[in-house]
């Protein structure tokens, strides 16, 4: 038996294995992206709010800070 005859079997394996991959990546996709919206199309130049909450400053606190 030498190396090389069961390459081409493993060979044919591995290419299985990716393609269902690839499938079953495609249906767990569909599913999560299902219930989702998309977001909003926002433009350079845009007025948008801005959520402060996650937002580091030096101030000691938030209502001291610049408004």
């Amino acid at each position: 038996m030498g190396g090389r005859s069961g390459t081409g079997a493993m060979e044919q394996i591995h290419e299985h294995l990716r393609v269902e991959m690839r499938r079953s990546q495609a249906i767990q996709e569909e599913g999560a992206n299902k219930g989702r919206i998309p977001g909003p199309n926002i433009q350079v130049g845009s007025k948008v709010w801005l959520d402060a909450r996650h937002v580091r400053t030096t101030r000691p606190t938030r209502k001291l800070d610049w408004k």
